[in-house]
């Protein structure tokens, strides 16, 4: 097996041992909107993409949003964790020094943005935070905390994937519901999703 090959199958085992069962279908998530986002997204980024949350599977590295002040300051420590573990990962599958510093630059960054893969890669992030990760995420803080969550990642999307927003859906009218709140309320009046949106507002 190719280094890269290995690592990527690294990951995946990695979190496949996770205590969330969401974390692996996470990174499988987030990988598929980079693709489709950056449909010419290079090893690196792909790397990046499956293992940005790879410090939240282990208990030492773990960090809590109750431990910091704000979603900024915990994103950021994450962040800053998630690329030293993927960092010790594909230094020992033996993944060459340039690709290997990029993916963990973007995971580093994947908070954040910086440049045009980072930004792609907290696109997709966030998208499938909402798709994959959101139902977890209310049932464990309650729907005012998630409510802000979710304020907080919109505010983080692109206008791209702002549009990619109004298509993620759940089976659950009280998920939705909480979707709609935040992207009908963010969109320009004049906006076609918007629109769209509130006509499936409820009540």
């Amino acid at each position: 097996m190719d280094p890269l090959s290995r690592a990527q199958a690294d990951i995946r085992a990695v979190l496949a041992h996770s205590p969330a069962m969401e974390d692996a279908r996470h990174a499988e998530d987030t990988l598929a909107w980079v693709m489709r986002l950056k449909p010419d997204a290079g090893a690196a980024l792909a790397l990046a993409a499956l293992g940005h949350d790879l410090d939240r599977v282990d208990k030492v590295a773990f960090v809590r949003r109750a431990d910091f002040s704000s979603y900024d300051a915990f994103h950021d420590e994450h962040a800053y964790r998630a690329a030293a573990r993927l960092r010790t990962l594909l230094d020992r599958c033996g993944v060459g020094g340039g690709i290997a510093s990029r993916a963990c630059w973007l995971v580093r960054h994947h908070e954040s943005g910086g440049d045009e893969e980072a930004d792609v890669l907290r696109d997709a992030d966030n998208l499938s935070w909402f798709r994959v990760k959101l139902p977890a995420y209310l049932e464990s803080e309650g729907r005012r905390e998630t409510q802000e969550r979710c304020r907080w990642g919109y505010e983080c999307l692109s206008s791209r994937a702002r549009r990619c927003f109004t298509e993620i859906r759940h089976d659950s009218p009280r998920l939705d519901a909480i979707l709609r709140e935040v992207g009908w309320r963010k969109m320009p009046a004049t906006s076609v999703d918007a629109q769209r949106w509130r006509s499936a507002r409820p009540g």
